[in-house]
């Protein structure tokens, strides 16, 4: 695994030789209802349906040996039961006569899909229009051009998104990406259509409790200021990579940490698309970056809140990731860290850097659960105020004497491990490489630890 390339790799093998053993059977063993923690709901970054536990997998193999086997709606309800996930419920499913129905939830829309006889058919209304407008008949001609599966119709003066099909000729694995196409396709385009066409939306829209959107809020427009105000104070030419490192790490923590929808969402989307157009030169990209944020401070309440819903998904933007891809990456990162000198500023420039890694990796990555909890902890420690009012219970830092707590936090990475090792046995902390003797150490050999994750599982 990169043998000599990356943090700590020297004193690796010793700390596994040494210690290892002892660390098992006393950083790893098995957590009694005691070390149980009760946890606020709340479910940080974009949701992913990927790197999922090997029992889920067997389902979805399961469905194609009951195609096979010409049992093809059994086949059709493990299919369901395989994209639907027990913490949200987002498959509704129900029998009507000689109908068999299921409601898919992708955000703000759902899709039905009904077997009736020998034929599906699966669809998802995105509202309707009160006049006849051409621009966006043109519109979806042009997006249908690029459908494999389905295309936009229109029924009734209502948009619709739709596929039909013979049940014996769509397969599990056909299924699967008909109801991905429609369900990521109508979400996607939806706010398009209300925004631009005027398109009236036949949804409602259930708020996340109120305490949460107001703490959202709150954190939204304090960060956003801050970061402003402390890249205000550079020069935008000779500091260029320190600028580049605040606002980047600024756009991935909104994104996990408050994961908006609506007007904030739109807003963030564009910031990172003006940040990637390398035509431009980077002031312009700056600049275009700071308007998009300063827009979101001006947003209308009612938009902020409507920002902070909480929908349910099935299927997720980001595609599983290797943790290959992620560990390289991380490592990569680390290594290009040391060359960048700190500087005095209004938040740490080391914590800046180290929190781009764990932005990165949540952005653009479909990381495996204990991944995304590890680096929920760093998140924690960076933030653990934020975390406070969003109903978390824990002491890991102490801001006021800078002051790592390492038992609560061994207790938090002994949890996190046992959680997941029913599903990957392999997985291990070697807890004696963890340095606590300032914040943004202990989150480089963190991360350092989560490169060497074994995510290796059992045979399915």
């Amino acid at each position: 695994m990169l043998s000599g390339t990356g943090f700590y790799k020297p004193n690796r093998l010793k700390a596994i030789l040494f210690y290892h053993m002892a660390l098992f059977n006393k950083f790893f063993k098995k957590s009694s209802a005691d070390d149980k923690v009760v946890l606020p709901d709340v479910e940080f970054g974009r949701y992913l349906s990927c790197n999922k536990s090997p029992s889920i997998y067997r389902k979805y193999n399961e469905s194609i040996r009951l195609f096979d086997a010409g049992k093809y709606n059994e086949s059709i309800d493990v299919l369901m039961d395989y994209l639907n996930d027990s913490s949200q419920e987002n498959i509704v499913s129900g029998k009507f006569s000689n109908q068999q129905q299921y409601k898919i939830l992708q955000g703000i829309q759902k899709v039905h899909l009904e077997i009736i006889d020998d034929e599906i058919s699966i669809y998802t209304r995105l509202g309707r229009y009160e006049q006849l407008n051409p621009s966006l008949f043109r519109y979806i001609l042009s997006k249908n051009y690029n459908f494999h599966y389905s295309c936009y119709a229109i029924d009734n003066s209502e948009i619709i998104l739709k596929s039909n099909s013979k049940i014996r000729e769509t397969s599990p694995e056909k299924l699967f990406f008909v109801l991905k196409e429609v369900a990521m396709n109508s979400a996607s385009d939806s706010e398009s259509f209300i925004k631009e066409f005027n398109l009236i939306p036949n949804i409602d829209k259930p708020l996340i409790p109120e305490k949460f959107s107001n703490v959202k809020i709150k954190y939204l427009k304090l960060w956003i200021t801050e970061t402003l105000d402390i890249i205000g104070k550079m020069d935008q030419e000779k500091d260029l990579v320190i600028i580049s490192y605040y606002l980047l790490t600024l756009l991935f923590r909104i994104d996990f940490l408050l994961a908006p929808e609506g007007e904030v969402k739109l807003l963030l989307n564009k910031s990172l698309i003006s940040y990637n157009q390398k035509n431009l030169s980077s002031t312009s990209r700056f600049d275009s970056i700071k308007s998009y944020l300063n827009e979101v401070l001006q947003l209308p309440s009612n938009d902020l809140i409507n920002s902070f819903v909480k929908y349910k998904y099935t299927f997720s933007i980001i595609e599983a990731s290797s943790h290959k891809l992620v560990y390289e990456f991380i490592l990569k990162q680390l290594d290009e860290n040391t060359k960048l000198t700190s500087r005095p500023s209004d938040k740490s420039y080391s914590d800046c850097l180290n929190e781009y890694i764990i932005g990165y990796c949540m952005y653009y990555f479909g990381v495996y659960p204990a991944t995304k909890k590890l680096i929920t902890l760093i998140y924690n420690l960076l933030y653990p105020e934020f975390f406070r009012e969003m109903g978390f219970v824990n002491n890991f830092y102490d801001e006021k004497l800078n002051s790592l707590n390492k038992v609560e936090i061994e207790n938090e990475i002994k949890r996190i491990i046992n959680d997941e090792r029913k599903d990957y046995p392999h997985l291990g902390i070697v807890s004696v490489n963890l340095n606590y003797n300032s914040l943004p150490s202990f989150c480089r050999s963190l991360l350092n630890e989560i490169t060497y994750l074994n995510f290796t599982q059992p045979e399915i």
